[in-house]
């Protein structure tokens, strides 16, 4: 199972009224969120991990510093997720927010 980023909730540019352009938020989003998606799915290739959630990888490699480079990728795709869905609206990314963080427990 490889990982996969999460599809963006909303327009890139939803957040312009807010200070962020839609190519700024584009490149964040397709350069270097993609990056740790990308950087986490070669690390894991052909791993123990490979077939664990995002969670259940950032749970495993926490401790383990021969896993440091899995564990910094997993919970910064889990990081960028986080914080893409907080960026929403509060009706919205607040309950997508508390709803992720509660299937969590580090």
């Amino acid at each position: 199972m490889a990982f996969e980023q999460a599809p963006l909730p909303y327009d890139p540019g939803a957040l312009e009224p807010h200070g962020m352009s839609a190519k700024t938020f584009e490149y964040h989003y397709g350069k270097h969120h993609a990056a740790y998606v990308t950087n986490l799915n070669n690390l894991t290739k052909d791993t123990e991990l490979a077939d664990k959630s995002l969670e259940e990888v950032i749970q495993i490699s926490f401790k383990d510093s021969a896993k440091a480079g899995i564990f910094n990728n997993a919970a910064q795709v889990w990081n960028h997720t986080f914080s893409g869905a907080a960026s929403l609206p509060m009706e919205v990314g607040y309950l997508q927010v508390i709803w992720r963080l509660r299937s969590i427990a580090i």
